[in-house]
């Protein structure tokens, strides 16, 4: 009788971490991380506006550029540098976009009229959505840098290593970045409170 032997299930998979040049393996990864790779792109976007969007180019650029893949970095911690690129470009034009759009004379009755919410909302309701929606324009003020390395760090957690390899920085400097940015979210937050 010959023993059954399985593979570890803490383990890391070598083959998935050396093989990420091969499409099959990609094609897994991808399908793997996508959904995660969507919360990271939302986070640093500020808004799912786009998101898959930058997801699918960010998959796209991987793919033609995986050949690049030294499998010193989990794929998920190269797809997140990847992605944070991309992210980046899509905030520069976003900028771009908004400042070309204030330039010009915003005609009279063309703004449509919003339509009626369909049922008053909750005091908590509201009170939720406001926390929401001040944390989320907080985070939108944080330098990228900052918001990147907090979003890998705390949110999607990630190393201190991984994030600087997603981010092609130092350790000490991811740990910097999370400081200030938890920092300066908590000073917006606290006089969001005051108010």
């Amino acid at each position: 009788m010959t023993a059954l032997t399985l593979p570890s299930l803490t383990a890391p998979c070598e083959a998935r971490l050396t093989d990420l040049r091969d499409a099959e393996a990609f094609r897994a990864a991808a399908l793997e991380h996508r959904r995660a790779l969507w919360r990271v792109a939302t986070r640093l976007l500020g808004t799912e506006d786009g998101a898959e969007d930058v997801v699918q180019e960010a998959l796209t650029r991987a793919f033609a550029g995986r050949d690049r893949f030294r499998g010193d970095a989990r794929p998920f911690t190269w797809l997140c540098g990847v992605l944070v690129n991309v992210c980046r470009g899509e905030l520069r034009r976003r900028r771009v976009r908004r400042w070309l759009s204030l330039s010009r004379v915003v005609q009279p009755g063309a703004a449509e009229a919003a339509p009626e919410p369909a049922a008053p909302p909750t005091p908590d309701a509201l009170e939720r959505a406001e926390r929401r929606e001040a944390l989320r324009a907080a985070m939108a003020r944080l330098p990228g840098g900052q918001r990147a390395a907090l979003v890998l760090v705390a949110q999607e957690g990630l190393t201190a290593q991984e994030a600087a390899a997603a981010l092609n920085t130092t350790e000490a400097a991811v740990w910097q970045a999370v400081s200030r940015a938890r920092r300066a979210l908590r000073d917006a937050l606290a006089g969001q409170e005051g108010r």
